[in-house]
């Protein structure tokens, strides 16, 4: 690389370098590596509203509970039933998401949750994840058991800590790592 530096290079300039490394390492580093460009920041998806923030969703297309079955892949949803009813579009509601902390069961979580708003339709889950497509790390539960699989257990929708949507079933731990999505007037 020495070999490579022009015949005509002012002395004083080389003794300088010479005398002063970082700034030899500096004039090498811009002429040698490209300079980083600086690309404006993506916009993030929002996040997850706070515990007790209102916020409002909207559903604008009319569906019931087995294409959420369907969205959500499983193959067998024609042998799942569903006792809910179908939501009507379009339609925007205000929600907050609650901590509850531990209940030993699913009927003492719906006892919680009706002192903070109403317990809303299951479908609201997909509405919630399309408002808010990057997780936080929290899972989301929607407390309506309209899903029943085709071994008679139980189950209400879910967003997962890793943002997949998923049912979740009421026999299972209902612990306090978690946040329920209420409807509020």
């Amino acid at each position: 690389m020495l070999r490579s530096l022009p015949d005509d290079l002012d002395p004083t300039t080389a003794q300088g370098w010479i005398e002063n490394q970082e700034a030899l390492h500096k004039a090498l580093r811009e002429a040698l590596v490209p300079r980083a460009t600086t690309l404006p920041p993506k916009s993030k998806p929002p996040a997850y509203p706070a515990s007790n923030e209102i916020f409002s969703l909207t559903i604008t297309k009319s569906f019931d509970g087995f294409e959420m079955l369907l969205d959500d892949g499983f193959k067998n949803w024609h042998a799942w039933r569903f006792t809910g009813g179908t939501i009507t579009a379009p339609q925007t509601k205000c929600f907050k998401l609650v901590s509850i902390g531990y209940q030993p069961d699913f009927e003492a979580v719906k006892r919680e949750l009706e002192k903070h708003g109403r317990i809303p339709q299951g479908q609201w889950r997909k509405a919630f994840k399309k408002a808010f497509p990057q997780t936080d790390g929290s899972r989301i539960f929607v407390a309506d058991p309209a899903w029943v699989d085709p071994h008679g257990l139980v189950h209400f929708p879910c967003v997962l800590d890793n943002g997949d949507e998923e049912f979740y079933r009421v026999d299972r731990d209902l612990g306090s790592n978690c946040r329920w999505l209420v409807e509020v007037a």
